[in-house]
């Protein structure tokens, strides 16, 4: 099973390495990121596949109260700041 679920993360993370500045530019409005040259839809989808195939992966491996543990990132994002 361990081999299999790091078969399905290592695309996903690859996908993370690969967007940050997109998603920053994002992250401002998605007006502005298309007029630097970002292509919005292809990142958002490529974005939510990724985070969606992640997580699931995630909770898979430690089950519906490790899920818990992915939201408070987001929790400290909201509280610290987004970069």
């Amino acid at each position: 099973p361990l081999a299999i679920a790091l078969g399905l993360l290592l695309p996903a993370l690859a996908v993370f390495v690969w967007l940050p500045r997109s998603l920053n530019a994002l992250a401002l409005a998605a007006e502005q990121a298309g007029s630097r040259g970002v292509p919005v839809l292809a990142v958002q989808r490529l974005a939510f596949f990724a985070s969606s195939l992640a997580t699931g992966v995630a909770v898979s491996l430690a089950g519906p109260i490790g899920f818990v543990g992915i939201i408070v990132p987001h929790l400290v994002r909201l509280l610290v700041g987004a970069d």
